[in-house]
C-alpha cells in the first residue's frame, strides 16, 4: 500500500467478539475498521489496542425487551472532528434507534477527509424495502448537513457501513458517489477513487464463522485528482467478477463488456 493510500474496512462482526481473532488475520495494513453490532465494546477496543483513534455510538431498542449494540470506528489516522446523530428507529417490534456516526479524518497538517458511518435500519425487506430506503435517504441527509453541500458536490468523503439494501440499484440512486464497493448489504461508498481496479474485496468471514456477514474493504487513493471524476458519471466494482458494472464510459471495457 502507498503512504499515499488509505485502506479502510467495514464490517458487521454479530456480536461475535470471541471470534475477532479471526478478522483480524484477515487484516492487510488497514488504517481505519468500521465495526457494526459490536456488543462487548470493552474487549473490542482493546483487541485493536493498536489503533489509538476511537468513536462510540450506541444503538438501543425502544420497546419490549431491552437491549444494545454499538458500532465503532477504529483508527490509526487522528480524528479531527467526531459527531453522531439519531437517523431512523426501526418499525418493526424492537424499534431499535439508529445512529450515525461523522469523523473528519486528519491525513496531515493541511488534508483531511469526512467518513460517515453506519448501520441502517431493518425491517425484513417489507414493502420493497421501504423502511430500509427511507433509513438510507436520511442517512444522506446528515452528511450533507454536516458537509454544507450535496454528496455529488462533495470531495474526499466515503460513506460506509451496513446499510441493510441488496440491490445496487437501491443504493446508487440514493448515495450518489462515484466509487462504489459492495457485498450483500454491505457497503463502501467514495468520492475518493480506489487505487486502481483491484483495490477493494471481500473478507470470507462467514465461512470461518468470524460473522453472518463478510467484511468489504477498499484502498483510497488520496492523491487522485477528485475534481475529474466529479459528476454523475458512477463506477460500481463487482467484487466477485472482478470487473466494473454499469461502466459505459470506463474505456478498458469493450462494448460486450458493458453493462
Amino acid at each position: 500500500m502507498s503512504s499515499q493510500n488509505v485502506r479502510l474496512v467495514t464490517f458487521n462482526m454479530n456480536g461475535r467478539t470471541r471470534k475477532l481473532d479471526k478478522f483480524k488475520k484477515m487484516l492487510r495494513n488497514e488504517l481505519i475498521i468500521c465495526l457494526q453490532e459490536v456488543d462487548d465494546v470493552y474487549r473490542t477496543k482493546k483487541e485493536f489496542s493498536d489503533f489509538p483513534y476511537k468513536a462510540t455510538t450506541q444503538n438501543k431498542t425502544t420497546s419490549g425487551k431491552s437491549h444494545t449494540n454499538n458500532i465503532l470506528i477504529c483508527s490509526k489516522l487522528p480524528f479531527e472532528l467526531v459527531d453522531d446523530t439519531l437517523i431512523h428507529t426501526d418499525p418493526c417490534e424492537s424499534q431499535w434507534r439508529r445512529r450515525a456516526q461523522h469523523v473528519r479524518v486528519k491525513l496531515d497538517a493541511t488534508r483531511t477527509f469526512d467518513l460517515f458511518h453506519y448501520h441502517n435500519t431493518y425491517n425484513f425487506g417489507k414493502q420493497n424495502f421501504k423502511y430500509e430506503k427511507e433509513g438510507i435517504e436520511k442517512f444522506v441527509d446528515y452528511a450533507k448537513r454536516c458537509l454544507s453541500k450535496p454528496l455529488g458536490q462533495a470531495q474526499n468523503v466515503v460513506l460506509l457501513g451496513d446499510f441493510n439494501l441488496k440491490k445496487i440499484n437501491q443504493l446508487t440512486s440514493r448515495i450518489k458517489l462515484p466509487h462504489v464497493a459492495y457485498n450483500w448489504r454491505d457497503y463502501i461508498c467514495s468520492s475518493i477513487p480506489f487505487a486502481s481496479p483491484s483495490s477493494c474485496g471481500v473478507y470470507d468471514t462467514t465461512s470461518n464463522d468470524a460473522s453472518d456477514h463478510d467484511a468489504v474493504w477498499a484502498e483510497l487513493d488520496l492523491q487522485a485528482d477528485v475534481k475529474e471524476v466529479q459528476g454523475r458519471r458512477v463506477q460500481l466494482f463487482n467484487i466477485h467478477h472482478k470487473e466494473y458494472l454499469y461502466a459505459s464510459s470506463y474505456k478498458p471495457f469493450d462494448d460486450d463488456r458493458r453493462r
